[in-house]
């Protein structure tokens, strides 16, 4: 039975979007679990850092309830090495057809695992982020919830949380012992 997930196709520019690589003859969708939870936060955010090798990494935890099951989800917000700074976007007027199929959903976690439509995201061949601006790098992290984007992410997640609005976090699925999440 096809779902909101299944329907969305991207029309403006003749491909449907998917997390996928190219070869050289079609596009292979994403292989890993994959997909997006639709959730509400349960708690304030919490930066967190992280030695790895020559630099510290820093994650903003959010405290998810997911269809009633606790998730801890981190989410990249940068490094103290300047050589090594963080790409992103934050887009405060988005607008794109997979809204409504993020709106559609049932809240808790949805497989996009091998599909070739939104809302499975690809960047890149897609026009997903059209529009949207440029790409920006991340200030080097020191530990303050001062540097962005971790200012801004944490001040986002904050008014969400206050508002019980749903979030929605794409993500890879692990299972096992000590399954986690890794936004995407």
């Amino acid at each position: 039975m096809p779902t909101a997930a299944d329907s969305l196709v991207d029309t403006t520019s003749g491909y449907v979007g998917a997390l996928g690589y190219l070869s050289k003859k079609r596009v292979r969708p994403m292989s890993l679990s994959y997909g997006f939870v639709k959730a509400k936060i349960n708690g304030a955010p919490v930066l967190k850092a992280e030695p790895f090798g020559h630099e510290t990494q820093y994650h903003l935890h959010a405290s998810l309830d997911v269809a009633g099951a606790a998730w801890d989800v981190a989410i990249n917000v940068g490094t103290d090495d300047s050589d090594d700074l963080l790409q992103y976007k934050l887009v405060f007027d988005f607008r794109h057809p997979i809204i409504q199929a993020l709106e559609a959903a049932q809240a808790g976690q949805c497989d996009l695992t091998d599909r070739n439509a939104l809302p499975a995201l690809d960047f890149m061949r897609s026009d997903v982020l059209a529009e949207t601006g440029r790409w920006r790098l991340s200030d080097p992290m020191d530990g303050s919830l001062h540097p962005e984007p971790v200012a801004s992410m944490s001040g986002i997640l904050e008014q969400a949380r206050q508002a019980a609005l749903d979030l929605y976090v794409f993500v890879r699925f692990y299972s096992g012992a000590a399954a986690s999440t890794t936004p995407i």
